[in-house]
């Protein structure tokens, strides 16, 4: 695998994990915030 290739890929799998952790922050925000308007 040429080496531009192979950062373009680590590159991508970084990103990749970004996205799941900012998804499972937004989650996590969103079931916090359901419990505080159900508990009203």
């Amino acid at each position: 695998m040429p080496e531009h290739q192979r950062i373009d890929t680590i590159i991508n799998f970084a990103d990749a994990q970004a996205i799941m952790c900012s998804t499972t922050l937004l989650n996590r925000a969103q079931l916090r915030a359901g419990r505080l308007i159900a508990g009203e």
